[in-house]
């Protein structure tokens, strides 16, 4: 794993842990921590309108699950390369 995928990686698992979920009424974001469910971040409307900052929650949400997805994908693209590979060598060493 890359240095960038490990920061990733580590820094993920140090957030709180998800499932996240946006309550668009409240516009908070809420993880689970223990037994409770706890508010996470909070989504402001400073600057976007009302269909984008809702659009930022339902992001920021699902970034937990998302990242954990791609970094699996990552680990598991690596393998199949890595199989390639060794496959190519092997057939080069044999032709």
């Amino acid at each position: 794993m890359t240095d960038r995928l490990k920061e990733i990686e580590e820094r993920l698992e140090k957030a709180t842990p998800g499932p996240w979920e946006y309550n668009y009424r409240t516009r908070h974001i809420s993880g689970v921590q223990g037994n409770a469910k706890r508010i996470v971040l909070d989504v402001v409307n400073v600057f976007w309108g009302e269909e984008e900052t809702h659009a930022n929650g339902q992001l920021f949400a699902h970034a937990p699950g998302d990242l954990r997805y791609l970094l699996n994908e990552v680990a598991r693209l690596k393998g199949v390369a890595g199989d390639f590979l060794e496959e190519l060598r092997k057939e080069a060493r044999d032709a």
